[in-house]
């Protein structure tokens, strides 16, 4: 679905991504780890365009996105859908005109009704209902969450990106964001990349994981092949955040880094 080949992106002579591939399989959920400034957030905003990377491609199917004329790229990115760290809602906007904003400068044809129904149908989907008249000051942290989710699936995209989904939340909501992406993975068959350092969040939704450091990719696989994998930087993640029904596991590599 999404192939990044060899990007390198630099901050004020600082490499951030330092040749960066990866490949993000269509309907999989990809966890992308690191820790702290290891580009994750990065990736996200040169995939969907927000940022150009020095060097390297991204490519979208069949097309190479990176680029693109300004015309061609918005229509590759009403195909992507975003939730960002901050759910970066506009606090002059009451709910429903949140989740519409993209409707609102895209499909200027829409009449009112149809932007409404748009706007009841994906607040449904990510159970919220009757909260269209609120503020975002008026929302928990895991509703502005959800409502910046909601605006993400305005276009139906085929890809949803989130950016740190559960940070900020108690444990309680970050189990049930955890759930909503892995339900709205069944229900609609995207492909999801979720860049996080919490390894219960991305062992809860990934059907894969990618672990970067220092701008490069250092392992991949399925949840169950990453805990497998002998590196000390990705064991030292897992060990340091994973459910522990993974740190219980019959696992060697884990027992070697665990002492047992």
């Amino acid at each position: 679905m999404i192939s990044v080949k060899n990007i390198t992106k630099s901050f004020g002579g600082k490499n951030v991504l330092n040749g960066l591939s990866l490949e993000i399989p269509r309907g999989e959920t990809v966890a992308v780890m690191g820790r702290s400034g290891s580009g994750k957030s990065v990736l996200l905003k040169i995939i969907t365009g927000l940022l150009a990377a020095d060097s390297g491609e991204i490519w979208f199917d069949d097309t190479e996105i990176s680029r693109l004329s300004t015309r061609k790229m918005n229509v590759i990115r009403r195909k992507i859908g975003m939730l960002f760290q901050s759910a970066a809602l506009f606090d002059s906007m009451t709910v429903a005109e949140n989740v519409a904003f993209m409707l609102s400068q895209h499909k200027r044809d829409m009449s009112k009704r149809e932007v409404d129904a748009i706007v009841d149908e994906k607040l449904s989907l990510v159970d919220l209902d009757g909260v269209q008249d609120l503020r975002p000051a008026e929302l928990s942290g895991g509703m502005r969450k959800r409502v910046g989710l909601a605006r993400a699936l305005a276009f139906n995209p085929e890809v949803i990106l989130y950016d740190e989904p559960t940070t900020g939340l108690d444990p309680v909501t970050c189990t049930e964001i955890n759930q909503l992406i892995k339900d709205l993975h069944e229900k609609l068959k995207v492909t999801s990349v979720v860049v996080t350092h919490d390894m219960h969040s991305a062992f809860s939704v990934a059907t894969r994981m990618v672990m970067i450091h220092d701008g490069k990719q250092i392992a991949y696989g399925r949840p169950d092949e990453i805990i497998n994998i002998d590196n000390p930087i990705l064991q030292q993640f897992v060990l340091f955040g994973a459910p522990d029904q993974i740190l219980n596991m019959e696992n060697p590599i884990l027992r070697q880094y665990l002492g047992r």
